[in-house]
């Protein structure tokens, strides 16, 4: 069965949230390994399995993906520049410069599925060295991260999601925070102040509203009404859902060779093929049995078809004492009782010119030469014409013998596995 393990990246340490927190270092800074919270979902609907481990404690999955926090992204639309795919990145770096917040050259770019040159287009941000960072310290430990996928993305259906500091559970001031995406981009906004109230406009409660588990009674006193609760775990199951992938240009996943190798062995070694293996080892077995069994019987059938030829062999010709070849060894004695006995063989020349004559054509001269070898009766072929080669060849094939025709010679022989006067 497929599975896949997500991997939610944790955010990125900034300075407020360092002040308010005394927990260690999550993103690898200090001493201790750095640590994921991850969902393993067996049909990308359910939660089969969730908690928090180490890279080389993880799951093992058949796909694994990385889910990247809303507060680590920035949304930002505009027309695509004609550039190569290699150069995008760079293209879009100086077409945004004044409108990020951190340096392009520190950034890492993604486009949406299917978009191109001179088209309107979503772009996505995110700190580049941060999510190598994860990517790396995930793939030295053997899990390579097929997608990165975001939580939110511009769409035209809206949504609203509130949360605790952008689901930060380390800080310790609980203002509630909201995240917006609708058609016109991907907003993240506090509510502690009258800016949100003031940005919806009277149309908030059309909106679908969602909020985490720790959030959800601080948002119905603000909204004055119920919000459905969704924990992170559906949410980042609807992100596996959703049409982007932020590993692109650079950050595309480098499956091919020994890592390739290596991934597609793990999987087969997993729990989860095991009755494969074992099938393929059954179906192996049964092969090489059946093909042994094959083999035995062809070499037992060939034995026997030696033992009837040799007892033929000496049974016809009792002078016979040891036997090497019984077909040639009967056709040689054959030959030499026939000689003896005076009469023609198929493969004496009087056979053969007996053959040439009767189909002869009528409006031929006779031979200009005659040349006669190991069975075989050659003669020039200057004066005929192919109409009369092919004739000449029909009429001999009738009688059961051969003709070739090469380097300006007719040659006539007994067709093979054919008896004389047959």
């Amino acid at each position: 069965m497929s599975s896949t393990l997500l991997i939610l990246l944790p955010p990125r340490a900034r300075l407020g949230r360092a002040a308010h927190s005394d927990a260690p270092p999550r993103t690898g800074q200090g001493a201790e390994p750095m640590e994921f919270e991850y969902l393993l979902s067996t049909d990308g609907q359910g939660i089969s399995a969730q908690g928090r481990a180490l890279p080389a404690e993880l799951p093992a999955a058949s796909a694994s993906v990385a889910v990247v926090p809303d507060g680590e992204l920035s949304w930002h639309q505009l027309k695509l520049p004609k550039a190569a795919r290699g150069k995008l990145q760079a293209a879009l770096a100086g077409l945004l410069e004044e409108q990020l917040l951190e340096e392009a050259d520190e950034l890492h770019f993604a486009i949406a599925a299917q978009a191109d040159a001179d088209d309107r287009s979503w772009v996505c941000a995110c700190h580049k060295g941060w999510l190598l960072q994860h990517l790396n310290a995930l793939e030295q430990a053997g899990r390579l991260v097929e997608r990165v996928l975001p939580l939110s993305w511009p769409g035209e259906a809206a949504r609203a999601h509130v949360l605790d500091r952008l689901g930060d559970a380390e800080a310790q001031d609980h203002a509630l925070s909201l995240v917006l995406s609708d058609a016109r981009g991907v907003s993240q906004l506090p509510l502690d102040g009258p800016l949100a109230r003031q940005l919806l406009g009277p149309g908030m409660s059309e909106l679908a509203w969602t909020a985490s588990p720790d959030a959800v009674q601080a948002a119905e006193r603000w909204l004055g009404h119920p919000v459905s609760v969704q924990a992170a775990g559906p949410r980042a199951l609807q992100a596996l859902q959703g049409p982007w992938n932020l590993r692109q240009f650079d950050l595309l996943p480098r499956t091919r060779g020994l890592q390739a190798l290596r991934q597609w062995g793990r999987q087969l070694m997993s729990p989860a093929w095991r009755p494969a293996r074992l099938g393929l080892i059954g179906l192996v077995l049964v092969q090489l049995l059946a093909m042994n069994v094959q083999a035995w019987q062809q070499k037992s059938r060939l034995r026997s078809m030696q033992a009837e030829m040799s007892s033929l062999l000496m049974g016809s010709f009792p002078a016979t004492r040891v036997v090497h070849d019984a077909p040639l060894q009967m056709r040689q004695a054959a030959d030499a009782l026939r000689a003896r006995a005076g009469l023609i063989g198929e493969r004496d020349f009087e056979a053969l010119l007996s053959a040439a004559a009767t189909a002869w054509p009528a409006d031929m001269p006779p031979a200009e030469a005659l040349k006669f070898e190991d069975g075989r009766l050659v003669f020039p072929s200057a004066s005929w014409s192919p109409a009369q080669i092919e004739a000449f060849k029909r009429q001999l094939a009738s009688e059961g013998w051969a003709l070739d025709s090469q380097n300006g010679q007719l040659q006539i022989s007994r067709q093979r596995g054919t008896a004389a006067g047959s």
